[in-house]
């Protein structure tokens, strides 16, 4: 607030509730329809982003976002973070990842899992449902609140003896779908 900017990194702004922990890249693939491509989640602040590839992040707030080139020194660079880095987070408990496929192409993009500091509802955990391109498959984990639903890409729930979650699969193209965890 004020006319001072402040910085914050990754790690306080997902702290404060500011942005979500996950990034979604878009990833170009011509044997994908209908759109040769899909987005991949990326989990964690050490994240590459190639020059003029398309990414999503869910921010609460508005403001400037500035991702930093790697340092070189000489032929080597300091910060380096893979391509496709693996989901590894035990801190959360688990996660599964739902993919759907059909004729108008395949949504890997969300995840059900279980968070000891999880809540009940919508908390800083869930991650809304990424934007789709247009006529593309979609599937979401549906959160039920009153007679409102919320497509989420990212639903994680507190543990419990028993857990079920509700999901959707929106298929433009109709047609036979398929589902894999």
């Amino acid at each position: 607030m004020g006319s001072d900017p402040v910085t914050f990194t990754f790690e306080e702004a997902v702290a404060k509730g500011w942005v979500r922990g996950a990034l979604f890249t878009w990833r170009n693939d011509p044997t994908i329809p209908p759109w040769r491509g899909e987005y991949v989640v990326h989990f964690g602040p050490d994240i590459r982003l190639e020059p003029f590839q398309g990414f999503w992040l869910y921010s609460q707030v508005d403001g400037n976002i500035l991702f930093f080139a790697p340092a070189f020194r000489g032929a080597w660079q300091v910060r380096n973070a893979p391509v496709d880095k693996s989901v590894d987070l035990p801190a959360l408990g688990w996660l599964l990842r739902v993919v759907a496929q059909s004729a108008a192409g395949r949504d890997g993009t969300t995840w059900v899992g279980v968070s000891a500091d999880a809540q009940g509802g919508l908390d800083n955990h869930d991650l809304p449902k990424v934007p789709m391109p247009p006529q593309s498959l979609q599937v979401s984990a549906i959160l039920r609140t009153g007679r409102s639903e919320t497509p989420l890409s990212i639903d994680l729930r507190a543990p419990r003896k028993r857990l079920v979650w509700t999901l959707e699969i929106l298929n433009p193209v109709g047609g036979r779908s398929a589902i894999a965890i």
